[in-house]
């Protein structure tokens, strides 16, 4: 899968958002889920960038067969 060179760039996301995210998404989680969180410190327009980033990285993992939506789970990478 080609990424835009926007997520693999650093310092477009702030580090600490990048660990709360994949914080969050320990267990498993939808994107919908992540953009509800109630403690969320992030933007939910941002979020999508961040899973991307995250993924891009290996440090999450989603089904990439289908379109990157609220329904779409991510799990940590182990």
């Amino acid at each position: 899968m080609r990424f835009p060179a926007s997520q693999r760039r650093d310092g477009l996301v702030a580090a600490e958002v990048l660990d709360e995210v994949l914080g969050a998404a320990a267990g498993g989680a939808t994107i919908r889920e992540l953009a509800l969180r109630p403690q969320a410190t992030w933007e939910p327009e941002l979020l999508k960038p961040v899973v991307l980033r995250l993924r891009w990285q290996q440090r999450l993992t989603t089904h990439l067969r289908c379109w990157l939506d609220g329904d779409s789970k991510v799990e940590v990478c182990s």
